[in-house]
């Protein structure tokens, strides 16, 4: 069957070849330390122009304005200095100072006219940043009588007309150590005779080795420096071979042709070589070129053998679909069914290589998110995937489509069937964040939020009272956390945030039956704030994923058992009352916006211990939990009437919190 129609677009849905801000400054990249909009003062080369170090038995406050016009002098001395490096153009490499590639120039699509019989004379535009770091790795190679060649994503986004900044360069004599050292003698060099920052570029640019790790299907010892800000890998061409023809996990590494390289890739699409010295795309494959203008994702070699070899391959394959809307060729989805091929993704792969790339399937649009989580259930790679522990330390029951239970130890069994059960329901969620998202007038979310709401919506089904883990320390947590933290090694605070998330979709979901029910007085006021508090900045979020669940947690809402995508006309209910929630939210309704930082509490705790006369403990945590919903039911209200709203609570608190007196319940006996 011909493949799925396709479409170029980059994460968020840009079309491609949309220009990025070039900035041509070797200081414009943050440094480590550095946070944005951190305006602590760093020193830079210049400084010494307008901030001169001095003892404190000799400093003098300078004259009024001089500081200013210091500052003014040193920054048209940059900008001349950056215009004569322009003009002198040595080697070209000035550009190379960028942090991303140049793309104010918009690259040309060369899938959409060149065919396989015209790749071997058809000519690839390149940017002024892409021609610098040609040169550079031009001049490197003729030291060493090495042929170069970049291989990988960029030869793919250049063909697509993408510019990207990632750069993997392919060795076929040298070690990738060894090339980066020339590299580094060739920006020195290169710069000779001009402004005098080669040797300080040949200083900065560090090189880096990454060991290789067969047993984690990291099989090459790279190299990887960072040029004026751009992210350079060095390897050299591989061959395999297999000393034991029962072991089939670790292969012996040595240098090998092209063709043998291309054949090791993932897939034909990305097998492309792009030759510095003859500036031509070179397909030895010999399906490449035609599979990335079909949009087909194929395996050079035979697809077990291919998986085998790097399972994670087969999530790099569903992120790739949903980045760039290709198809799966049928061979591959039949291979990644295989049992011992998720066996082997979760023996051999790091979970931190699986986070990685479930984020970036996440990250690309909430189309493409949708699509990657159905992609993992159709493969049955879900459950191994979205985990967290050892089945034999899970406790509950995740959500099945009817809105029954299924156990943790069912869902996660080494022959579970992925294609149903609480993993279609992710897809469903998925699928129903992606309808809403295309109907909202809200407007889309920041990247990072949409991204969290994607996987927020895939955790849905795991998010069930009582569906829990046990961590290292047999603590229970919830599981969805777990499976961000332990699963998948994202960062502690992403694992945080998506538990705020799926926490508050349900109450944001009853929120807005009761809004659409004709509520808005003083109770829904409170609730509404209580639950903005707990998941603050994020509640935006939370409101798209409380959406998606309201309508992929009602079976009714499919055209059958195994569908994925909901009605329209659910979507379009959905829509309609999590909108009204929203704009009462943010509106004049409810007035809720960033409440959480602009609600100042009438008294502190010191003040209400002795207004009330009341000792300190946990009963002024109570009275000041009381004082906040009072605050947000009465916006309006002063501090006598919150005062005597508290006195009358005191008795009420005092047998929910203890006595709060020495001599009282202990801590213990509170819990």
């Amino acid at each position: 069957a011909a493949p799925a129609p396709y479409s170029l677009y980059d994460y968020g849905g840009r079309p491609a070849g949309r220009s990025l801000i070039r900035i041509n400054s070797h200081n414009s990249a943050p440094q480590p330390h550095e946070r944005k909009g951190d305006n602590t003062p760093h020193k830079k080369r210049g400084d010494h122009l307008y901030r001169k170090k001095a003892s404190a038995r000799h400093a003098r406050r300078p004259r009024a304005g001089t500081t200013k016009s210091l500052l003014l002098f040193t920054i048209l001395l940059r900008a001349c200095r950056g215009l004569s490096t322009v003009l002198r153009r040595p080697l070209a490499v000035h550009a190379l100072t960028s942090t991303a590639f140049d793309g104010a120039l918009k690259t040309k699509d060369m899938t959409a006219t060149v065919t396989a019989a015209d790749l071997a004379a058809a000519e690839v535009e390149l940017t002024s940043d892409e021609q610098d770091l040609v040169q550079v790795l031009v001049a490197a190679a003729a030291a060493q009588q090495t042929t170069v060649r970049i291989c990988g994503g960029w030869v793919r986004d250049k063909a697509l007309g993408r510019v990207t900044k990632d750069v993997d360069v392919a060795l076929d004599n040298c070690s990738g150590a060894t090339f980066a050292e020339r590299v580094v003698e060739a920006l020195a060099k290169g710069l000779e005779g001009g402004d005098g920052r080669g040797a300080a570029l040949a200083a900065s640019s560090t090189v880096g080795l990454i060991a290789a790790n067969p047993e984690q299907s990291k099989h090459l010892e790279t190299a990887t420096m960072r040029i004026c800000g751009v992210e350079v890998d060095f390897v050299n061409l591989r061959s395999e071979s297999y000393a034991d023809a029962g072991d089939s996990r670790i292969p012996t590494m040595a240098f090998g042709t092209p063709q043998e390289d291309a054949a090791r890739r993932d897939f034909t699409l990305n097998a492309l070589f792009f030759n510095v010295h003859t500036r031509r795309i070179e397909d030895f494959t010999g399906r490449g070129w035609e599979d990335l203008r079909a949009g087909l994702l194929r395996t050079p070699l035979e697809p077990r053998v291919t998986l085998l070899d790097d399972p994670l391959r087969a999530l790099r394959g569903v992120r790739f679909a949903s980045r760039y809307g290709f198809a799966l060729d049928p061979g591959f989805a039949e291979a990644c069914l295989l049992p011992e091929v998720r066996a082997a993704l979760l023996a051999k792969v790091s979970r931190e290589r699986v986070g990685k790339e479930v984020w970036g399937a996440l990250a690309t649009s909430p189309a493409g998110a949708a699509r990657a989580v159905d992609e993992l259930r159709r493969l049955q790679l879900a459950s191994a995937t979205f985990r967290g522990v050892g089945a034999a330390e899970l406790a509950g029951a995740a959500r099945a489509p009817d809105g029954g239970a299924v156990p943790l130890d069912t869902v996660y069994a080494a022959d579970a069937d992925d294609t149903g059960g609480p993993w279609l329901l992710s897809a469903r969620c998925c699928a129903a964040l992606a309808a809403g998202e295309a109907q909202t007038a809200a407007g889309p979310l920041p990247t990072r939020d949409a991204t969290l709401a994607a996987l927020a919506c895939a955790l849905l089904p795991l998010a069930e009272p009582g569906c829990e883990a046990l961590d290292r320390k047999r603590r229970p947590t919830p599981l969805p956390q777990a499976v961000c933290k332990e699963g998948l090694k994202l960062p502690g605070r992403t694992a945080t945030d998506a538990r705020r998330v799926l926490d508050a979709a349900p109450q944001l979901a009853k929120l807005a039956t009761r809004l659409a029910a004709g509520e808005t007085g003083a109770d829904l006021r409170r609730a509404a704030g209580l639950v903005l508090f707990d998941v603050q900045e994020l509640w935006r979020c939370a409101l798209r994923v409380a959406r998606a669940r309201s309508v992929a947690f009602e079976a009714a809402n499919f055209a059958d058992a195994s569908a994925v995508s909901p009605a329209d006309a659910a979507v379009a209910n959905a829509e309609r009352d999590f909108g009204a929630l929203e704009t009462a939210l943010a509106g004049p309704t409810l007035d809720l916006d960033r409440i959480w930082a602009t609600l100042q509490p009438h008294y502190d705790g010191n003040a209400l211990a002795e207004a009330l006369d009341v000792p300190k403990g946990p009963l002024i945590g109570g009275l000041m939990a009381a004082q906040r919903e009072w605050q947000l039911a009465q916006p309006a209200g002063d501090k006598d009437a919150c005062l005597a709203y508290l006195r009358s609570r005191v008795e009420d608190l005092r047998q929910t919190h203890g006595q709060g007196r020495r001599g009282g319940k202990s801590k213990k006996a509170r819990r």
